[in-house]
Parts: C-alpha cells; structure tokens; sequence
C-alpha cells in the first residue's frame, strides 16, 4: 500500500510542497517439502530444493514491494522429514548475487537422518528363542527351591 506524505521545500522565492512515495516493503516465507522418490539420491533431492529456493526467490523478488525472503525447504523419505535447505536473503544481497548456493544453508546431518548415507551400518539385533516347557511352573518347583515354603 503506498502513502503520500508531503515533503516541504522552502526556497528563497515562497514554500513547494512535494509528495513523496514511500513503498512499504514486505518479508515472504515459504515452506516446502521434497519427496524423496524412489531411487532418488541425495544430491539429487539437494539440487532439487536448490532449484526451487532459486525460483522462488526470483519470483518473489519480480514484486518490487519484497525486500526479504525466507525459504524452508524439507526432504522426507521413508516417513523421516528433516530439513535440508535454509534461505534467508535480502533484497540488496540477492541484487549483488542472485545465486542460492551463495546465502543457503544446508544443516549437516540430513544425508544420515533421511537414510541416505549408506556407510553406516544397520545393526539387526538377532532375536534368542528360548524354549520354554509345557510344565506350568507351579508343577515345577520342589522343596530343592531355595525360596520354596509351605
């Protein structure tokens, strides 16, 4: 919404009043999520956060009234949503380097957490069957038992 507030110059011959436009600028936020698909890799899921964070800041920035984004970007698979891309960029900074690689953040960690990361191990705890007896226990105990009282 803009707003005209008169500006008074004097001069040595009387008073002009000049409007001054003062635009008021405007922060957006986004969130989004990237399904993992299938046999996608992790890069992959990476660059595609990457080229959705740089549309959508272009976008945005197309509006002359926006001077600040902020985009959240989250991967899932299997269930796990981690987030895996932070951008935070001012107008005046994206002017100077519209890139996302130069103000993104990318927290460390959601290769592992997402299941990506294929170097650790998975530990399967193999079960132990014990064999029980048919014999209720009550049948069972005898005056051998320490703790057997009548």
């Amino acid at each position: 919404m803009k707003s005209l507030f008169p500006l008074l110059i004097t001069s040595v011959l009387g008073a002009t009043i000049v409007p001054r436009v003062e635009a008021k600028m405007r922060l957006v936020a986004y969130q989004f999520d990237v399904i993992s698909e299938g046999l996608m890799t992790f890069e992959s899921l990476q660059q595609k956060a990457e080229s959705i964070a740089q549309n959508s800041a272009n976008q945005s920035f197309s509006d002359p009234q926006i001077s600040e984004v902020k985009i959240n970007i989250s991967g899932e698979q299997q269930g796990q949503i981690i987030p895996v891309l932070f951008l935070s960029v001012t107008r005046e900074n994206w002017t100077r380097q519209p890139s996302v690689t130069v103000w993104a953040k990318q927290p460390g960690g959601a290769k592992t957490l997402l299941g990506f990361d294929r170097s650790i191990p998975k530990r399967y705890v193999q079960p132990t069957i014990i064999a029980t007896p048919s014999i209720p226990i009550r049948d069972r105990l005898t005056d051998r038992e320490p703790n057997f009282y009548r």
